[in-house]
């Protein structure tokens, strides 16, 4: 799984540097910009850059649930594949037993 977020923050990261966007109808142009990184927590930013991907990269990575409150990783996490698991706050998995479309019990840990 480290290897899919390490190649999402590679293609997002050259994305940063030098994509460009049209903006209008007469096809001028803009730098490509991102949400303030400097605010977000790591869930926060882990899940912009995810959301920020190609589609085709989409498929086999894991959008990060964030809390509401303070921008923390969500105990109970779910990859687009339908495997669910338990990570801590900084978003670290706890335990290597993934279950298969069903909430893991994260408060056992």
């Amino acid at each position: 799984m480290s290897s899919t977020i390490t190649t999402i923050l590679v293609v997002v990261g050259m994305l940063a540097l030098g994509q460009t966007r049209s903006t209008d109808k007469e096809n001028s142009v803009e730098p490509f910009k991102f949400g303030d990184f400097s605010k977000m927590s790591k869930c926060q930013m882990h899940r912009e850059m995810v959301l920020a991907a190609p589609a085709i990269l989409q498929n086999d990575i894991w959008l990060p649930k964030c809390s509401p409150f303070d921008g923390a990783y969500s105990p109970e996490q779910c990859s687009n594949d339908g495997w669910c698991f338990c990570v801590d706050r900084k978003g670290e998995i706890l335990n290597l037993k993934a279950v298969y479309r069903e909430s893991p019990k994260c408060n056992d840990i």
